[in-house]
């Protein structure tokens, strides 16, 4: 029930008026139940859930979602999310309140 809550709320802050009215109605659930892919190995299911949403989202078919095709699909996903917070994840870019701040190495010898 809190998504349910949550995602309408973030989207009347997020998203501009001129495309989205503001509304912090419910969400309605619907449960669909005809050509829905299942996963087999439990350790997909993340992955599963993020690629189902963005279908839903994009109004796409699930064609291709499915376990021969998971690891593939993993490598993309985690491609797209690298690049996406490259620049944000610059060394220069984590002065955090005005504090250096230095990712710690396996090798580095300052940590105990």
């Amino acid at each position: 029930m809190f998504l349910r809550l949550m995602i309408p709320a973030m989207m009347s802050a997020f998203v501009p008026i001129n495309i989205r009215k503001k509304s912090n109605a419910m969400l309605d659930v619907k449960k669909i139940t005809k050509n829905v892919p299942l996963n087999k190995d439990p350790g997909d299911c993340a992955i599963y859930t993020l690629k189902y949403i963005e279908c839903l989202a994009l109004g796409k078919s699930f064609d291709g979602l499915c376990d021969e095709n998971i690891n593939a699909i993993r490598v993309k996903l985690a491609a797209e999310l690298f690049d996406e917070v490259r620049e944000a994840a610059k060394p220069s870019n984590l002065d955090l309140c005005g504090v250096g701040f230095k990712i710690p190495s396996l090798m580095d010898e300052s940590i105990e």
